[in-house]
C-alpha cells in the first residue's frame, strides 16, 4: 500500500506538536507511524539547529556578540553572493 501525502494541516499539526513521538501523533491523527514518520524526522533537525541569534548576550537593550556566537558563526559562515550589476537597457 502507498504513503499517503500529508496534508497542509497536518504538516502544521505535526509542526506544532514535533516534542511528542511518532506513534502519539499517528494514533492522535488517525494515521499509520510510517506515513508521518519522516516529515517528524525533518521537523526535528529543523528544531535541533543551533541559532546564532540565541546566543547573543542581551542586555538593556544591547546586544553583545559571545564567544559561542562567534564560533558558531565562523562554522556556519556561506560565501557571499556575487552581486550582479544592474543595467537598465535603453531604446
Amino acid at each position: 500500500m502507498a504513503k499517503k501525502e500529508l496534508t497542509v494541516v497536518e504538516k502544521f499539526y505535526i509542526e506544532g506538536h514535533v516534542s511528542k513521538d511518532i506513534d502519539t501523533l499517528a494514533k492522535e491523527m488517525g494515521k499509520k507511524p510510517d506515513d508521518i514518520k519522516q516529515y517528524h524526522l525533518e521537523c526535528n533537525a529543523k528544531v535541533n539547529v543551533p541559532n546564532v541569534s540565541a546566543l547573543l548576550g542581551r542586555k538593556n537593550g544591547c546586544v553583545t556578540m559571545t564567544q559561542g556566537a562567534s564560533q558558531l558563526a565562523e562554522e556556519t559562515e556561506s560565501k557571499p553572493r556575487k552581486e550582479k550589476p544592474y543595467i537598465a537597457k535603453i531604446k
